[in-house]
């Protein structure tokens, strides 16, 4: 981790110490040792430096440099694990953190080494391989070269010598995370691994002077409120969309006191408040999530309210911070969910900030980047997050920066925090400009006028950038003024164009809207396939077929040859229905899509009809000429009907058994298919129990599959059900006769017989 990581009451993590194999310490080593565990790291300095000035001690060794790596003393620190490295019990961790440190202190090449060693050491670590790659001369010089966007500078009204950072807009004014020296906090309220006081959050009224420039005048910062001024680490700070709930990190205590974890390690918690009448609520709220045996940190909302995302380090993550979000259920928040390996890295994932078109910024120091702690951006599509983004130069540097926020939905201006060279204290909170004009690009399909996703954009003005089109065919881009960009458009499944966007005498944040008109590949597709009898498999000759889509008006018709078969051509990202139909049969269908598909291809689609039976037909093995139960209750005696696949139920239960009920779904296929059939349901039982109770539990169990299917779309008009009890058996299974549950089971069931035509 980085020094501003260590000092914003995250989870604080020992290096993995390699065992001296000494039965007992000398008194000044367990000593120094108690202060680097307590995270008293200028004292742990202290002692360690005289330990190895007489003795080299492993665990001095490999504790020094991590405490002037905590403390922010890069040089210092990068001497040190150089000197631990080459020790014979130094682990990967070591050679991992060397290399930050050159890379903070502007050694890429030599940071390159060392995190050839790490990977070489720990092959599995994707760590490696993405910090290498950020020590490439080109990819550094992209990244530099990409700030010709913003403009930067210090907010040198709200910065003092001391540390401000994680800025949150809030009413008329900002809200961010400060250390004040009163000189009235005592010993223990200091924070001993800085040797400087604890957090608050403050406040402070800003008015916009300039609206083409974004320039803003600050008035005077003070305590923002009661509950994040206390004597623990508060802050930062995340409000509801309405601004009347506040959410904040803060140490993790109990009853007024801190409590510490098994290590003696005081974790921190995401507290709520909600304003009243007279002001915030003075006691805050722990969210449901938080333990005092891990930290949870870092809230942000979305637009809705009803996403929380921050960080964390509770087990079954990537690494040491991860980022996960919670859903607001109720009055609480669910069960936190991992962001997964797109987001998270082995190192640290901090400070997420959600904009309001669901873009997710936050910190890392695991992923592809310029040094510490840098922004980057994804944005979720069809359950995954898009490829991450480096913001580049001038918003990150080789130091830390992070709690990156836009002021509002154009994201041309916000703010960001940092601890780079131009900081007035350790570290600062800066405000950007981004010297854009904001546009959206649709690119669609000429023919359909449908939007087409997944098409891929590239442009000499964003080198080694990909922009992808979402569902609706759109991205959003923010272009450079006063330049003319040229975008190369593919789609495997259209043909390739481009088009040069200008955005001379646009001014900064105007909105552009772009449109880029393609046309399909010319591909060969086609669907073929055979139209058959269900029961026998056998094919069905002049059967007739309609294929319809979401592409084109009216259908395209055909039918089958003497076997049975068909063929017809389709168009590339469509999706169809192809419709069988035959005299005796109940009509059926398919579906097949052409969506993404960018070569010739044949899909096959077979149809399968249900022949229709009559009901004294000698084959239908329930038909007794004619007659249901007794007498045909909708007066269609002699009409068509069809027997299908039975309903099973649970013993004495008019719960339907939707595993063994494969007649179900069936039969709504073939009522959704044939809107003018009628349907009768009967329902029968087994013989065990009384049988005029048996023959109200049938009823019951009819009229549960009539509802299932009124449920579903049918209308009740299509709809009778009746009961018979226990007066059809199929299997002998009666009152005298000594049957397994199984057999029963067979007896407790409901068969459809469907009418062809509806009255």
């Amino acid at each position: 981790m980085t020094s501003i990581l260590s000092r914003l009451c995250l989870a604080f993590f020992c290096l993995a110490l390699a065992s001296t194999g000494l039965e007992a310490q000398s008194a000044k080593l367990t000593k120094a040792n108690k202060f680097y565990q307590q995270l008293n790291f200028r004292k742990a300095i202290q002692l360690y430096e005289k330990i190895l000035a007489k003795k080299t001690e492993p665990e001095a060794l490999f504790n020094l440099p991590d405490c002037y790596r905590r403390i922010g003393n890069y040089q210092k620190a990068e001497r040190w694990y150089a000197k631990a490295v080459l020790h014979p019990e130094a682990n990967a961790e070591l050679h991992f953190y060397l290399g930050l440190s050159q890379l903070s202190n502007n050694r890429p090449q030599e940071a390159r080494v060392s995190f050839e060693k790490f990977r070489e050491l720990a092959p599995g670590d994707l760590r490696g391989p993405q910090l290498i790659e950020a020590c490439d001369d080109s990819l550094r010089a992209l990244l530099t070269n990409s700030g010709a966007l913003y403009i930067v500078r210090n907010v040198r009204e709200i910065n003092t010598k001391y540390d401000e950072f994680g800025l949150n807009t809030h009413r008329k004014g900002v809200v961010y995370c400060a250390e004040r020296d009163t000189g009235a906090a005592p010993l223990f309220f200091q924070s001993a691994w800085t040797g400087r006081p604890f957090v608050d959050v403050y406040y402070c009224d800003r008015r916009l002077v300039d609206e083409e420039t974004k320039a803003y005048k600050y008035g005077k910062s003070r305590p923002f409120d009661k509950i994040v001024d206390t004597r623990y680490h508060d802050g930062p700070v995340a409000f509801s969309p309405d601004g009347t709930t506040m959410y904040f990190t803060r140490n993790y205590f109990q009853k007024g006191k801190v409590e510490r974890d098994g290590a003696g390690i005081v974790q921190t918690q995401i507290m709520s408040t909600k304003m009243t009448n007279t002001g915030w609520e003075k006691k805050g709220r722990r969210v449901d999530f938080a333990r005092k045996s891990y930290s949870v940190a870092h809230p942000t909302l979305n637009a809705e309210g009803d996403k929380m995302y921050f960080a964390s380090d509770m087990p079954g993550g990537f690494g040491r911070m991860d980022l996960y979000v919670s859903y607001l259920e109720g009055s609480g928040w669910s069960e936190p969910i991992n962001l997964g390996p797109e987001i998270n890295t082995e190192g640290d994932e901090v400070f997420p900030w959600l904009a309001s078109d669901g873009t997710l910024y936050f910190a890392s120091d695991g992923h592809t980047g310029l040094g510490g702690l840098d922004v980057y951006s994804s944005k979720a599509y069809k359950g995954r997050w898009r490829p991450l983004e480096n913001l580049g130069s001038p918003i990150n540097s080789r130091f830390d920066d992070f709690a990156y926020m836009q002021d509002d939905s154009s994201g041309i201006s916000g703010y960001f925090s940092s601890n780079r060279d131009s900081a007035v204290g350790a570290t600062d909170i800066f405000f950007f400009t981004k010297l854009a004009v904001n546009t959206e690009l649709l690119v669609f399909d000429k023919l359909t006028g449908k939007g087409v996703d997944e098409v891929s954009l590239t442009s000499d003005c964003f080198p080694r950038k990909e922009y992808l089109t979402d569902v609706d065919g759109k991205v959003q881009l923010q272009l450079p003024l006063n330049r003319s960009c040229t975008f190369e458009v593919f789609s495997p499944a259209f043909g390739d164009t481009s088009v040069t966007i200008s955005t001379e005498g646009y001014a900064m944040g105007a909105r552009l809207f772009v449109q880029v008109p393609t046309v399909a590949k010319k591909l060969e597709i086609k669907v073929e396939g055979q139209v058959l009898d269900d029961k026998t498999g056998e094919p069905l000759a002049n059967a007739q077929l309609e294929l319809l889509s979401n592409c084109q008006k009216g259908t395209t018709k055909s039918s089958t040859d003497a076997e049975g078969n068909y063929s017809l051509k389709a168009l590339a990202n469509c999706q169809y229905v192809i419709k069988a139909s035959k005299e005796g049969y109940f009509t059926s269908t398919n579906k097949f899509s052409t969506l993404h598909i960018d070569e010739d291809t044949t899909f096959t689609a077979n149809v399968a009809l249900p022949e229709l039976f009559k009901l004294d037909d000698p084959n239908n093995p329930n038909g007794e000429g004619g007659s249901f139960g007794g007498g045909n209750p909708n007066g269609f005696e002699g009409e068509q009907v069809y027997q299908i696949d039975a309903i099973y139920y649970d013993y004495d239960q008019d719960r339907i058994n939707l595993e063994r009920s494969t007649g179900l779904q069936q039969l709504l296929d073939i009522m959704v298919n044939n809107p003018d059939l009628v349907v009768e349901i009967r329902s029968h039982t087994d013989s065990r129990g009384d049988a005029n109770y048996n023959l109200e539990l049938s009823a019951r169990r009819a009229k549960s599959v009539a509802d299932y299917l009124i449920e579903k779309g049918i209308s009740e008009a299509r709809l009778s059900y009746l009961g018979l009890g226990e007066s059809q058996l199929l299997n002998g299974c009666d009152d005298f006769s000594a049957c397994d549950e199984a057999q029963h089971g067979e007896n407790r069931r409901t068969e459809f017989r469907v009418i062809r035509q509806s009255k």
